[in-house]
């Protein structure tokens, strides 16, 4: 029976990828889409307003953080108001699936604002989940370039270098997002599957350990340490534990192969 194990390559990171984590409660998404609905419609405060709704159900909800982060930039001047206005309209045609237009978008967010950095994680964000992992890397490399002291970047840049083969820079990547930020939930999760591929089940454990100590919606976590749990371990309990709670959140593709194999009830 084969399992899923989350490698980085199909984690990137969680502030891109928390909306599985939604399936429990919806309401959070429901507020940061209304935020999005009020950026389009240029009432940044009411999008601000909703944004903050959204942190305050759900202080994980990367999304939500990733535009406040923004609005603040165009209340001190470093972010440009039609920059942003691009950038949310991207945000909005992304939530339907039209990545084309949302990449057009982005892309007019960065002519109007080159130094907007979430622009350029965003085009960089939909390039990674194309496959297009080179062209993802130098967005992110721009990311990192525009803000050294933001962990974001760092952790996408080394899930980029890690689809690319490159385990060592990657490795160094998410080991510096850890010392800019140490309770980054994401890079927590991101390094465990590198040390999960590397065979390093002890250190992985203990990152996933980390990464559901912060953020406990993340079902990415969960459906990794599971694995490890039942398949490095045999510790059926321990897994089969994991893998309902990753299902829970949104995540239950081994669950149910181990359900069917008779290993789970």
């Amino acid at each position: 029976m084969k399992f899923v194990i989350g490698s980085v390559i199909a984690v990137l990171f969680l502030m891109i990828s928390v909306d599985a984590s939604l399936a429990e409660d919806g309401s959070a998404r429901d507020s940061y889409l209304k935020g999005i609905e009020a950026g389009l419609a240029g009432e940044l405060g009411n999008a601000e307003v909703a944004f903050r709704e959204a942190v305050l159900i759900d202080p994980g909800f990367s999304p939500a953080v990733r535009w406040l982060k923004a609005l603040r930039g165009v209340k001190s001047g470093s972010v440009k108001r039609i920059a942003l206005i691009h950038s949310l309209k991207g945000e909005g045609l992304w939530e339907k699936g039209l990545l084309a237009e949302a990449k057009e978008e982005y892309g007019k967010a960065v002519k109007s604002d080159p130094g907007f950095i979430e622009a350029h994680m965003a085009i960089g964000q939909i390039l990674y989940n194309e496959g297009s992992y080179t062209e993802a890397l130098k967005s992110f490399e721009r990311g990192v370039a525009l803000e050294a002291d933001y962990a974001a970047p760092y952790v996408a840049r080394g899930s980029a270098l890690a689809a690319l083969g490159e385990m060592e820079g990657a490795l160094k990547d998410l080991d510096h997002s850890l010392m800019i930020d140490p309770e980054n939930a994401a890079a927590f999760t991101a390094r465990g599957s590198l040390h999960t591929e590397a065979d390093r089940t002890e250190e992985a454990i203990s990152d996933f350990n980390r990464a559901i100590e912060l953020y406990p919606r993340s079902p990415s976590a969960y459906s990794m340490r599971g694995y490890l749990y039942m398949v490095k371990l045999h510790d059926k309990e321990m897994g089969c534990a994991d893998w309902k709670r990753a299902c829970e959140l949104g995540a239950c593709d081994n669950l149910r192969s181990a359900v069917m194999a008779g290993l789970c009830g």
